[in-house]
C-alpha cells in the first residue's frame, strides 16, 4: 500500500513529503463509492446488477481523474516508471 506521507530516501526515513495525489484518491474514494451504492440500492438497480460492481467502477473513474489532474512530477519515480517501461520492452520481465 502507498502511503499518502512517504520517506524521502537517503534521508534514514526522517524527513517526510506528502502525495497530495493519493491523498486526495484516499478522501474522495470513501465516499464516491458510498454514494453511489447506497443511491443504486435506494433506486432498486441492485436487482439487475449487485451494488459493489458499480462501486467498483466509480472509485476506478475517481483514481482515473484524480490522476488526470494531479499529474507526476517527482524525477525519481518518473525515471523508475522510465527504467521499468525499457526493461519490459527488452523483455527482462514477463
Amino acid at each position: 500500500m502507498v502511503a499518502a506521507i512517504e520517506p524521502v530516501p537517503g534521508n534514514n526515513g526522517k524527513i517526510q513529503k506528502f502525495n497530495v495525489a493519493i491523498a486526495v484518491q484516499i478522501a474522495c474514494n470513501g465516499p464516491v463509492g458510498t454514494v453511489v451504492i447506497v443511491l443504486w440500492k435506494n433506486v432498486g438497480l441492485s436487482e439487475y446488477m449487485y451494488e459493489i460492481v458499480p462501486g467498483f467502477v466509480s472509485n476506478c473513474l475517481t483514481i482515473f481523474l484524480i490522476n488526470l489532474n494531479f499529474i507526476q512530477k517527482d524525477k525519481r519515480v518518473l525515471e523508475q516508471f522510465d527504467e521499468v517501461i525499457a526493461d519490459i520492452a527488452g523483455g527482462k520481465h514477463p
